[in-house]
C-alpha cells in the first residue's frame, strides 16, 4: 500500500470506521507468516464476518436447538484442539535445537517485523524490533522444518482438492468469491504456496495430535 495509490490506511483511520474486534478478525485470518496488507474490501469482509458471528452467537444464546448446541460444541473441540497443536509446538521446537538457514531466518525475521510495524504493535525502531523477535523468527523456522522432516516421513501430502476445499471454506467465511480470495493471496504471496504449506503444517499437527490422544489413552 502507498499513499500515492489512494490505498493507504493507518490503523488509527481503520478504528474510526471499523470495530477493533472487526480488526481482530481481519488479522487472525491471515497467515501467521505473511505480511499483512490492510485494503477496504478485507476490512469490510472481515466486518461481515464479525457481524455473521456475533449473529450466531446471540441465536446460539436464545435457542436450544439441537444443530446450535452442536455447533457450540464443535466450536469448544476446535479451540482446545488448537490449544493443544500449540503445546505440541512448543514441546517439539523446545526439544530441538539446531542451526537453520540463514536465508529462511532473515525471511522470516522480516515478515514479522513487518507485521509489528504494520500493526504498530510497538514504538521501537526496525533494528530494535529485529533484536526483540529474533527468539520467535528462530523458532517459527525450526516449526517449519520439523513439521515438513516429520510430515515427509509420515508421507503427508496436500492434494488439488484439499486446497480447493480450503479456498471454499476461508472465502465463505469472508464472504467473498473463490476467484477473489486466490487473487489476493497472487497480489500477496504470488502464489497458492503460502496456503497449501499452511495446510500441509495442519495435517502434521493433527496427525501428531491423534497420536499423542491414543498414547495418553494407553
Amino acid at each position: 500500500m502507498a499513499k500515492s495509490l489512494g490505498n493507504f490506511i493507518t490503523i488509527r483511520d481503520a478504528l474510526k470506521k471499523y470495530d477493533a474486534k472487526a480488526l481482530r478478525l481481519f488479522y487472525i485470518s491471515a497467515h501467521y507468516r505473511s505480511p499483512i496488507d490492510f485494503s477496504e474490501e478485507l476490512l469490510e469482509q472481515a466486518k461481515n464476518s464479525l457481524q455473521r458471528l456475533n449473529d450466531f452467537i446471540l441465536k446460539s444464546k436464545n435457542s436450544e436447538e439441537k444443530d446450535d448446541l452442536k455447533l457450540i460444541e464443535k466450536a469448544k473441540k476446535e479451540q482446545t484442539q488448537k490449544i493443544q497443536k500449540d503445546e505440541i509446538l512448543e514441546s517439539l521446537t523446545g526439544s530441538h535445537d539446531f542451526d537453520i538457514p540463514e536465508s529462511m531466518l532473515e525471511k522470516e525475521l522480516a515478515a514479522i517485523v513487518h507485521e509489528a510495524k504494520t500493526l504498530k504493535k510497538s514504538d521501537k525502531d526496525e533494528a530494535a524490533l529485529r533484536d526483540e523477535l529474533k527468539p520467535d523468527a528462530i523458532k517459527n523456522v525450526r516449526a517449519m522444518i520439523l513439521l515438513s522432516v516429520i510430515g515427509e516421513k509420515e508421507g503427508v501430502t496436500v492434494t488439488d482438492e484439499e486446497l480447493k476445499e480450503k479456498i471454499l471454506e476461508i472465502s465463505q467465511q469472508l464472504s467473498m468469491t473463490p476467484e477473489s480470495l486466490i487473487k489476493i493471496y497472487a497480489q500477496r504471496d504470488g502464489s497458492l504456496e503460502g496456503l497449501r504449506n499452511n495446510i500441509y503444517e495442519q495435517k502434521v499437527l493433527d496427525l501428531l495430535l491423534t497420536r499423542a490422544v491414543v498414547e495418553k489413552g494407553e
